[in-house]
């Protein structure tokens, strides 16, 4: 869910660390993006790969579509959300909204088990691509993981290579899909 409010660590000791920074947590970047603006970043990523992450619960136990659980999150942050409690000077609240040209979608390695860490197709994120770019007329920007050096030793291993032949292969010559 996107439209959480923010929350604090709980230890004492955590909250001296983070004294005068009330949303360390979840939505710690609300603030930020409030600070400095949208247009401040080049990109904003939605992290898929983290272990145990809500977005592999979903696709596993839940049986969700994975190309609709990643479309939920597009358009969460694209249609906006709004988060309560910011100490900003203007507004308590500020809405959360980031068009699909600054959004890259952080997804696992193509060796993750699944179990632990999410482990996306290359047609799933090509299907994502395709329908954000019908609803909002552009695509998102790409996706990210890890580091290239766990990527893997064969080809074959490799979600940059399967990623790049699954978006060339779909349409011969056309690179819209960054810079692959």
């Amino acid at each position: 869910r996107l439209d959480l409010p923010p929350r604090a660590w709980t230890s004492p000791e955590d909250r001296d660390m983070i004294k005068g920074f009330s949303h360390a947590g979840r939505q710690c970047y609300a603030y930020v993006l409030a600070k400095a603006g949208v247009e401040s970043f080049d990109f904003i990523q939605i992290q898929l790969y983290e272990g145990y992450a809500p977005y592999l619960y979903e696709v596993t136990r839940m049986r969700k579509d994975p190309v609709d659980a990643i479309m939920e999150r597009v358009n969460g942050f694209v249609g906006g959300y709004v988060v309560n409690e910011m100490p900003l000077k203007s507004s308590p609240e500020y809405e959360v909204k980031i068009p699909p040209s600054k959004l890259v979608i952080g997804i696992g390695n193509r060796w993750c088990d699944g179990v632990k860490f999410c482990k996306i197709d290359p047609k799933t994120i090509r299907k994502a691509y395709d329908r954000t770019k019908n609803t909002y007329g552009e695509g998102f920007l790409g996706t990210m993981f890890w580091t290239v050096n766990e990527e893997g030793e064969d080809e074959e291993s490799r979600m940059a290579h399967a990623l790049k032949r699954e978006f060339q292969n779909q349409h011969p010559g056309e690179t819209s899909y960054g810079e692959l």
